[in-house]
This record gives structure tokens, C-alpha cells and sequence, in this order.
């Protein structure tokens, strides 16, 4: 690298850095004394952002002559990392808008500039003020959004967001076909990236009925606690499934008939008919009053929100004597 810079015994950091350089030129002519002295003046840093495992900062330089310029950190003053160049700039003034990422959360490092004036073998090292900084504590995880995917045939697809807000997040699903819940999915990592956040996909949740509401929540921990959502559900596709719960059956004296009925899809709206006349939208429960004395039957059938329609309705016989 030249410079005298191999003894210094610096490991570079294997980070994501992102750069972005705003360079103000100085006018043109013969270099004065003022700029001399300005090219030997410490480089300035300046905190800008701080995050779980990143830091956004600038370094100002008014320089005299072309100068080359770099990072030193670490968690002390012996820094023991650099980032961030080197950097070759002509005479001029300058500011380097930069991002240091890949830190330990809740951590304090030491960080500093350092420029080579004149670019010559024998040019002096200006090492600049030590600068602080501490990156934020890991949080307890959060949930950003899911989006559930039915592949026909297959399976549903729970597409989530997590916020690992700085620290490696377990996440797992527990699901049902009721509030009761009572199935898991294997527990997946979502690893904090270098600025902190994460995301992960379902790879799926399989053998599922068709034309089923299921209920589920996200369970999440990080070290630094832990989330359970609240608890949501999805339609699987297909048409749902009837049932009927309540009602008579055989032989009955009572020329009234109450029915209660279901569908596998907690969403469905019913369709229902007596004695098979024309299909009419009804609720659960269903009472027919002033029954005639005879033999009748009672069907009813689930519609999903994509109007799909059960094609095997429930269906009910009894006789009123």
C-alpha cells in the first residue's frame, strides 16, 4: 500500500461501506502559506447517524496539496481496523460523506482520520482527533408485515417482514383451524444484515384442507426479548366445506325447526332452501315456523368471498307428524 502503512499491522474490516464524495475544489493558482499550514491542520470527522451496527459521519479536509486519506477504529484507542479508502483527493477542499456498517450493537468505538500529505514516500502521517461513538443496543424483534400466498394443491405461504432490530431473530408460526391454534412450523433465523434489519420467507405450510380458514401468529426472539402477534387468519383457496350442528332429524311433533350450520371457512356467507325451493342467503341459527305436517328437507351450503360455492351442501330430513 506504500507509505510505511504494512507496519502499522491494521486489518482491514470485511464491512459494507457506502461513500458518497462531495468535493469542493479550491481555485487554481500557486499554493500560500495559509494553505501549507491548512494541509497539515487534523482532518475533521463528524458523527452524523448512529445505528444497531452502522454509523453514518463525514470527514472534512482543506488540503494545500494532494493528499490520501483513510479510517483507523476499533473499540479503543489502539483502534486496530480501518475503512473507508484510501482515498486520493487533489488540493482543495473536501468532504467525504461515508458509512460504516457491520458494528456490534450497544457498543463504543474510537475512530479517527488519518491523511499522508503530498503523496511522497517520506510524506508526514497527520492522524486526526479521536471521535466516539456508541451504536445502539439490540431491541426485542418486530413484526413488519406478511402476506399469505395459497398455492393450489400445495401449500400456503407466509411471507413475513421482521425487524431484528440489531440482533439474530428465531421466528416460528403456530397455526389451526381454530383460535386453539395447536400446530408449529420448525423454527428459521433471520440473521441481522450488516445495518441491522432482516427479513425471511416461509418455505410453506403443508398439507393444508382447501377452503379452510386457519388461524396463526408469529413467534419471535432475539436477545433482546421476544414477540408473539397477535393472532390472524387466512382462507386457504377451494371452495369451503358445510355443516350442519344443530336441528332435527327423524321424527318430530314440533312444527317449528331451528337449524344452526358452519363452513371450514370462518368468512363464508350461507345460502339455504327448504324442501327445495330456490336458493335464498340466510344466517346461523335458521328457524322455519308453521311447518306442515310432513316429510321435509333442509339444505344449505357456503359461498367464499371469491364466490366460490360449496358443491356438496349439507342437507337435513325429518318429519313432522
Amino acid at each position: 500500500m506504500g507509505f510505511g502503512r504494512q507496519a502499522q499491522g491494521y486489518a482491514r474490516a470485511s464491512l459494507a461501506i457506502t461513500v458518497a464524495l462531495v468535493l469542493t475544489m479550491a481555485s487554481s493558482g500557486p499554493a500560500t502559506a495559509s494553505h501549507a499550514r491548512a494541509a497539515t491542520d487534523p482532518q475533521q470527522l463528524t458523527i452524523d447517524a448512529v445505528d444497531f451496527r452502522a454509523v453514518d459521519f463525514h470527514e472534512s479536509v482543506s488540503a494545500a496539496n494532494s493528499i490520501q486519506t483513510w479510517i483507523e477504529y476499533g473499540t479503543s484507542t489502539a483502534y486496530g481496523s480501518e475503512c473507508c479508502g484510501p482515498y486520493t483527493q487533489q488540493a482543495g477542499s473536501f468532504r467525504l460523506n461515508l458509512r460504516l456498517a457491520g458494528l456490534t450493537p450497544g457498543t463504543t468505538y474510537h475512530m479517527r482520520a488519518v491523511m499522508i500529505d503530498g503523496l511522497k514516500p517520506d510524506s508526514p502521517r497527520i492522524d486526526g482527533p479521536d471521535v466516539t461513538f456508541t451504536t445502539k443496543a439490540a431491541e426485542a424483534p418486530g413484526f413488519v408485515f406478511h402476506q399469505a400466498v395459497w398455492t393450489p394443491g400445495c401449500c400456503e405461504t407466509l411471507m413475513v417482514g421482521v425487524d431484528t432490530h440489531g440482533a439474530d431473530t428465531s421466528i416460528h408460526f403456530d397455526y389451526g383451524t381454530t383460535s386453539k391454534l395447536g400446530k408449529s412450523t420448525a423454527t428459521q433465523t433471520v440473521f441481522a444484515d450488516d445495518y441491522g434489519n432482516g427479513y425471511t420467507i416461509d418455505p410453506g405450510i403443508s398439507h393444508l384442507a382447501s377452503g379452510t380458514t386457519y388461524y396463526w401468529r408469529a413467534v419471535l426472539a432475539n436477545s433482546a426479548g421476544g414477540l408473539t402477534t397477535q393472532e390472524a387468519t387466512f382462507d386457504t383457496g377451494g371452495a369451503p366445506d358445510t355443516m350442519i350442528t344443530a336441528g332435527p332429524a327423524g321424527t318430530s311433533r314440533i312444527r317449528h325447526a331451528t337449524f344452526r350450520f358452519g363452513a371450514t371457512n370462518q368468512h363464508a356467507t350461507f345460502q339455504c332452501r327448504l324442501d327445495g325451493r330456490a336458493w335464498r342467503a340466510c344466517r346461523s341459527p335458521l328457524t322455519y315456523p308453521s311447518l306442515a305436517r310432513a316429510r321435509h328437507r333442509f339444505s344449505v351450503r357456503a359461498v367464499d368471498a371469491k364466490h366460490e360455492i360449496d358443491p356438496t351442501p349439507a342437507a337435513r330430513t325429518w318429519r313432522v307428524r
